[in-house]
């Protein structure tokens, strides 16, 4: 018994001296058969943790990774590449199998971009054509576009059940639009009420209230109301209450555990209030700062950043878009090369 215990610690010391150690950061890249690999490293940039090659289509021109590195959105052109308004096809792959095409053939004027959403259950593809943006909701579970639209998709509830929808832009800064509320089950939408489209094309006006179906939004009369969303097979059902008699109000934000906060400005007075549960305001002193997304990585003097800093990817072309030698580096001047690649692409987290 006790030569048995020591074997078994032996195999297990000898296991965990050998396992491969997980990675701080993960690059992505095109290798030279436009396959998507990804390559983990250690903050030192020394040591390639892990590799894997995500794609085995080949043939792509641009792609996004999911957030949990197993499935990737990429495109191929598949027009000449000096045509005034490119065709491509869109496909998904996951774990290395070809999950098809995902959008057949589409015509803009700027390649795809790809945002995934949280839990990896939708895919929001967008296009651009000629002055119109093409915004499409793709199902990654069911396989199908859940709602393809010109207007501007602005926040998703923390279940990914609703979003927003701003209808009819128009052409300039604080032009109407209508505010719309999408259902993601069925694609359908239902108007809730005209709002400013927003200063400089930043939509502030609606928000989502915590982990429910609630949110409130700012008219274009500048009046603040609460709104109740429910699921309907028609078109989402909602229940609108006014929560300001007057108008003024503006910088609509919504504070995690907080709830919400906004300015109101009335004659040369402007007060800030915030609501606990959407249904009662009360005065404060401060208005605390919107959060902002954490950019996973920054490109500046042909150089890829990783969000932190402390690792960057230069390529020996000097342009992401060209193939040549993929190196990373650290701020203490080591560096590994990696391979022949281009479009390289951070995400700090564990390798996968």
């Amino acid at each position: 018994m006790r030569y048995a215990l020591t074997l078994l610690i032996a195999i297990l010391t000898l296991s965990a001296a050998h396992a491969v150690p997980k990675s701080k950061y993960t690059l992505y890249y095109l290798d030279k058969h436009r396959n998507v690999v990804a390559v983990g490293f250690n903050a030192n940039a020394g040591i390639v943790v892990k590799s894997r090659q995500l794609t085995t289509g080949g043939g792509y021109q641009g792609y996004s990774v999911s957030p949990d590195g197993r499935q990737v959105f990429a495109w191929k052109q598949i027009s000449p590449e000096d045509a005034p308004f490119p065709v491509f096809d869109c496909f998904l792959e996951k774990d290395g199998k070809l999950q098809g095409k995902i959008l057949g053939k589409k015509l803009g004027d700027e390649f795809p971009t790809a945002v995934w959403l949280p839990g990896n259950n939708y895919l929001i593809v967008t296009i651009s054509e000629q002055v119109e943006i093409d915004s499409i909701v793709y199902s990654i579970k069911r396989h199908r576009i859940i709602y393809d639209t010109e207007d501007q998709l602005t926040g998703f509830s923390s279940d990914q059940s609703y979003s927003f929808v701003l209808q009819d832009k128009g052409d300039e800064d604080n032009s109407p639009s209508w505010l719309r509320v999408l259902d993601m089950k069925t694609g359908k939408t239902t108007k809730v009420a005209q709002v400013n489209f927003g200063l400089m094309g930043d939509p502030v006006q609606s928000v989502w209230f915590g982990d429910s179906h609630r949110f409130a939004f700012i008219d274009i009369k500048g009046k603040l109301y609460t709104v109740g969303v429910g699921h309907d097979k028609s078109s989402p059902i909602i229940t609108k209450t006014m929560l300001t008699k007057n108008g003024g109000c503006a910088a609509l934000r919504y504070i995690p555990g907080k709830g919400i906060y906004f300015t109101q400005k009335i004659g040369k007075t402007t007060k800030i209030y915030c609501s606990k549960d959407l249904r009662t305001l009360n005065q404060t002193a401060v208005l605390p700062a919107a959060r902002t997304a954490q950019p996973t990585f920054t490109e500046r003097d042909g150089l890829v950043y990783s969000s932190d800093g402390k690792l960057h990817v230069d390529i020996k072309t000097g342009y992401s878009e060209e193939i040549g030698m993929i190196t990373v580096n650290n701020i203490s001047g080591g560096y590994v090369d990696v391979g022949m690649g281009r479009k390289p692409n951070w995400k700090n987290g564990k390798q996968n």
